[in-house]
């Protein structure tokens, strides 16, 4: 961990570890984790992906859990490997312009938590990850921007996916048209962050299918 001095010679231990591209969760945070993610059977023995929704990361590498703000960029996505953690803010929500205006009549779409695999692949032409599993989610048939039991459940399947992909941000501030329903990070496909994110990925597994763990961060606290 990289220490930043202070008058007194009392180190802080920054949450930003060797690279200003991504965050890092403590240790213990880490294990709480990975001892969730273990019932899913996940190993963490290579990069694995967690898409935490309505969650915060706190000056002390521990989540919080939020609001959940529609539109807002208020969700986290983890990587864990050993006990190495990357993590980024981004959204596993629609935003409010394909939440108002669904892109299909059956209502906007909101994945619901699970355990689902990816595998890179494009994202309008760019380098992205695209579902390689089959993906279930609400759609708010309702239209009164809230995904609960009033709502059904659709599940995509190989001719029929919905394409819930894995990409970078359009926007900027809010979420906005970035998300009709896919997994995006806050920052943008030229970003550091995105690259850094995408290439941690790539490399750990090229063009073979990966675990993403969507889960809410009411279960962790």
């Amino acid at each position: 961990m990289n220490p930043v001095y202070i008058a007194g010679g009392i180190a802080l231990a920054l949450i930003l570890l060797g690279s200003s591209n991504h965050m890092s969760l403590n240790t213990e945070e880490i294990k709480r984790l990975k001892n969730y993610g273990s019932a899913f059977g996940l190993k963490f023995d290579k990069w694995t992906m967690l898409a935490i929704r309505g969650a915060t990361l706190t000056e002390q590498g521990t989540i919080k859990q939020n609001k959940n703000v529609l539109n807002e960029w208020n969700d986290l996505f983890v990587l864990i490997k050993g006990n190495e953690s990357r993590a980024w803010k981004g959204t596993t929500d629609p935003g409010k312009k394909y939440s108002v205006n669904p892109k299909v009549s059956a209502g906007a779409f909101r994945i619901l938590p699970g355990l689902y695999y990816y595998q890179s692949g494009l994202h309008d032409g760019k380098d992205a990850f695209v579902s390689a599993s089959p993906i279930s989610g609400l759609r708010d048939s309702n239209k009164d921007l809230i995904w609960d039991s009033n709502d059904k459940v659709y599940t995509d399947s190989v001719g029929n996916r919905f394409w819930i992909n894995i990409h970078a941000s359009y926007t900027g501030k809010f979420v906005d048209g970035t998300s009709a329903g896919c997994l995006a990070l806050f920052h943008g496909w030229k970003s550091s962050e995105w690259i850094e994110f995408r290439d941690t990925l790539k490399g750990e597994y090229g063009k073979a299918k990966f675990p993403v763990l969507v889960l809410e961060s009411k279960v962790l606290t």
